[in-house]
């Protein structure tokens, strides 16, 4: 085979190197993983991820059935490669100085092994300057050296090295080429650095991560000392405030990366970066805050203290650096009793999460691991939850027909993040048994209804299935909610998404109780599915029209046709008012009286005007010329809210 199309991965056996290699693979190259962990090795060579990478299961049984992985221990063994990538760890002292010594010997063995036209690109964090060391190390046998940083997420990397652009960088034009090209064949972007600048932009992007971290642990800190919940605080500072939303909750921030890329920064900057510093000392202070916190309340020495998750973060089994296990070895110094359990790591003194719960006094929720969500935990256990994890599961949020151009926009806010989201193929409005099964299963307090066959001409032209989804549907999902609510004795709020259609055509201004005369068969759905939704206790039923502004396909809009027409993103600031505001009814949802004309002028410049019986010349159906809405209600309610708030 061309060498071309041949590449070996040392280190490719870690969580940095196996998910590169099986996406490599799956593009048919030929992929030597070259790894000291033998264990790990034999696991890939015989069909078993090492450990959990999302996707990696079906991708490693493809490329060894294509034969496109082959595993060595042997560094000689890089000499049919044309590529090769260096994904092993760069070392830290115990006081979090970089280890040059290791790393650069490594480098003086691999030049052993180096022809001239290899390509050796480093994809490791890096001390700023390092490249230029290992290019002096390797430049007598080969000068193709690149540096191209690896930017994803642990146990998402096979998701994410499709979408997330790619820094390259070399010492001369032939290897940032070779390495440019190499990587577009799974990367859509790629972007040409100079060495120096990729080097500090991973250092960064870790140490921005971490120290952002810090804020949220140390805003945690005070608001325990105010008896306070952080994560209230937190939404209550992110509600319809856009300037907060990247507050993140807070937690333990650990790992084998982002400590140790911030203090490799502040190593290069001559010990001078007191930001770096001070996160440590909060991130990695957060499990003596905790106990400190306890001991204030409780004799831990008669206590049993149970530790949910071990590993460094949700939703994988890799422990290093974990806070949850220096959480863990804190306590047994102190001689307290303690149980720990893990839905990834497993050791043998390790209990079964249900076990935890009943048999510990205290709970500490040390890894947000999803499962978690489902457990129930008695009000007389103490239950220390540092991430606001169980503060969000108590506004369990159901998002269906998230496929449409409302419920995408809705899918993307930060708000909605934790929300329930299933495909059309798991909830489906029109099927009974698939709503019951659902809402039984996760016990939702709050459902949004954007499940719907809005085009007026698909429901003009097939008046059957509108009715089957806009009414049928709608009576399907009420009467499943009214059953789950006697069967778990709970109250569940329905956000039912209607339409201004539902008012007359031409009136205009139409308050919430305005006569109602809708003008064709989608306000007739419509009106209908409101009639339906309002037999129960607890609703709020948004009266609007939305567009997306960056979906406008129309080349003329008619200057003489009115509404309240409202961005679909402003749409959805509104709707997590109206869920915050404690709203229930119906209620008209908008903005100003606008032409259409003018409306989509802001959005798209090279609109045309048209009228609208240039319009309904071509229609068969009627259209509103004044559709708007007041909106006077939805003002109030926020003047309101906004008085309490405050």
């Amino acid at each position: 085979m061309n060498r071309q199309k041949r590449i070996s991965i040392i280190g490719g056996a870690g969580h940095v190197g196996f998910p590169l290699g099986l996406v490599f693979g799956s593009k048919n190259f030929k992929v030597n993983l070259i790894d000291k962990n033998l264990e790990f090795l034999n696991k890939i060579g015989n069909g078993t991820t090492p450990f959990l990478e999302e996707g990696s299961e079906k991708l490693l049984k493809n490329v060894i059935k294509k034969k496109n992985i082959i595993i060595s221990t042997n560094l000689r063994d890089i000499s049919k490669s044309k590529y090769i990538i260096i994904c092993i760890g760069t070392p830290v002292s115990t006081k979090l100085n970089p280890k040059l010594y290791s790393f650069l010997n490594f480098f003086k063995n691999l030049k052993n092994h180096l022809k001239k036209d290899h390509v050796v690109i480093i994809r490791s964090s890096v001390y700023p300057g390092i490249c230029g060391k290992i290019y002096n190390i390797i430049k007598e046998k080969c000068k193709n050296l690149s540096y191209c940083p690896e930017r994803i997420v642990q146990g998402q990397a096979i998701k994410e090295l499709p979408n997330l652009p790619q820094l390259v960088s070399g010492f001369n034009e032939y290897s940032k080429k070779q390495s440019g090209n190499l990587f577009k064949t799974i990367c859509k972007k790629i972007i040409y650095t100079e060495i120096l600048e990729a080097e500090l932009i991973k250092l960064f992007s870790n140490a921005y991560r971490y120290i952002h971290f810090s804020i949220s642990n140390q805003f945690y800190m005070i608001c325990k000392k105010e008896n306070l919940n952080f994560e209230k605080v937190r939404q209550i500072m992110r509600d319809g405030y856009s300037r907060n939303t990247n507050v993140p909750s807070s937690g333990f921030s650990a790992g084998p990366c982002l400590l140790k890329d911030t203090m490799q920064l502040s190593s290069f900057y001559n010990h001078k970066l007191p930001l770096g510093y001070s996160a440590m000392k909060i991130n990695q202070g957060m499990p003596k805050f905790i106990i400190k916190e306890l001991e204030k309340k409780y004799d831990l020495k008669k206590k049993t203290i149970g530790l949910l998750g071990l590993a460094f973060k949700a939703e994988t089994d890799d422990i290093r650096d974990s806070l949850a296990i220096e959480l863990l070895k804190i306590l047994k110094s102190k001689k307290i009793k303690t149980l720990a359990s893990d839905e990834y790591y497993k050791e043998k003194s390790h209990v079964n999460k249900n076990q935890l719960i009943k048999k510990s006094d205290i709970i500490i929720l040390s890894t947000p691991h999803k499962v978690y969500k489902r457990l129930k935990i008695s009000k007389n256990k103490v239950l220390v939850d540092i991430w606001g994890f169980f503060d969000s599961k108590k506004n369990k949020i159901l998002i269906i027909g998230a496929s449409g151009t409302l419920g995408k926009a809705i899918k993307k806010n930060n708000f909605f993040k934790k929300a329930s989201i299933p495909s059309k193929k798991k909830l489906n409005i029109i099927f009974t048994k698939n709503i019951k099964k659902y809402l039984n299963k996760k016990r939702f307090q709050i459902i949004i209804n954007c499940a719907a066959i809005s085009k007026v001409k698909q429901c003009e032209e097939n008046p059957k299935i509108a009715k089957k989804v806009n009414i049928l549907g709608v009576k399907k999902l009420v009467k499943c909610i009214e059953d789950c609510e006697k069967k778990n004795k709970s109250k569940t709020l329905l956000i039912h998404l209607s339409s201004d259609a539902v008012y007359p055509p031409h009136r205009g201004n139409n308050k919430e109780n305005s006569s109602l005369a809708p003008y064709n068969v989608y306000g007739k759905t419509k009106l209908e599915s409101e009639k339906i939704v309002k037999k129960l206790d607890n609703y709020i039923v948004i009266r609007t029209r939305f567009f997306d502004k960056n979906n406008i396909k129309f080349k003329d809009a008619a200057t003489d046709i009115f509404s309240s027409m409202i961005e679909k993103k402003e749409l959805v600031k509104n709707i997590i008012f109206l869920i915050n505001s404690g709203y229930k009814g119906v209620i008209n949802v908008g903005g100003p009286k606008i032409s259409d004309y003018n409306a989509i002028k802001k959005y798209k410049k090279k609109i045309l005007k048209t009228t609208s019986k240039k319009i309904l010349k071509n229609l068969r159906y009627m259209i509103a010329t004044d559709a708007s809405l007041n909106v006077s209600l939805f003002k109030k309610l926020k003047r309101n809210y906004e008085k309490k708030k405050f």
